[in-house]
């Protein structure tokens, strides 16, 4: 296990398990080490996925008490989740945090967080929906203000970030199948449009590039119900590519 996934089991369990009177101490790390907050995200996606291989398990989900404070995270500071911020700190990543490599933007945790409400829906309760929904709509701010600071992210950062969300879309036909709840016509619904808002924003935004695995995401699309946002973007895409 990697320090930085440690790291992050750690505090899950001394903060939000065993000690939860002392979460605030955690909610205002966010002030004083910005840096190491977007480490930690990146950390609690990679430690709970909510869903391995189209499977969703108990263990894969974030403790109800970790929803909120990373959503206030995100709220008090959207770009940790999709800019490397971490200066003096660059050079130390990769012993933290293996999965924080040669490419400074394998930290963004934009696409895994993404991943979060959008699976979400599907996967979590509906008291931990109540949190997702604003962190959505966060995220997405995120996206639109990264893109205004006209960061240049290398063509295979963005390969990469893309297929993280692409791995995100063939969970979620993966999982649509088990949901057969009264609400579950909504319930996919409300996943999909978000997956199509997040493939729109993070291409518009210049984090992605969806455009070279078009022809996967087209075929992911066609196996879940249908969804005329997600198929709208997806031309739109498909008609930037081939003008």
């Amino acid at each position: 296990m990697s320090d930085g996934v440690a790291v992050g089991r750690a505090l899950v369990e001394d903060f939000c398990l065993l000690l939860p009177s002392r979460v605030s101490d955690l909610e205002n790390v966010v002030v004083t080490a910005p840096a190491f907050v977007a480490i930690l995200l990146k950390a609690f996606t990679h430690i709970y996925p909510l869903a391995q291989n189209g499977v969703a398990l108990p263990d894969l989900c974030p403790p109800s008490r970790l929803l909120p404070i990373v959503a206030d995270w995100v709220a008090r500071n959207p770009l940790l989740c999709c800019r490397p911020r971490f200066s003096g700190l660059t050079s130390f990543l990769p012993y933290l945090f293996p999965l924080v490599d040669a490419d400074r933007w394998s930290c963004v945790s934009l696409p895994s967080l993404l991943r979060w409400t959008i699976l979400g829906p599907i996967v979590l309760d509906a008291k931990a929906n109540l949190v997702l929904s604003p962190l959505h709509t966060t995220l997405l701010k995120a996206a639109v203000q990264f893109q205004r600071e006209k960061h240049a992210v290398a063509d295979t950062s963005k390969a990469r970030l893309a297929s993280d969300l692409m791995l995100t879309m063939r969970d979620l036909v993966s999982l649509v199948p088990s949901v057969t709840e009264p609400d579950a016509f909504d319930r996919v619904q409300l996943a999909t449009d978000r997956l199509a808002e997040a493939v729109q924003l993070t291409q518009a935004g210049s984090l992605i590039e969806i455009r070279k695995c078009l022809k996967d995401a087209k075929e992911l699309a066609g196996k879940l119900p249908e969804n005329k946002l997600l198929l709208t973007i997806l031309a739109h895409w498909d008609r930037q590519r081939n003008p």
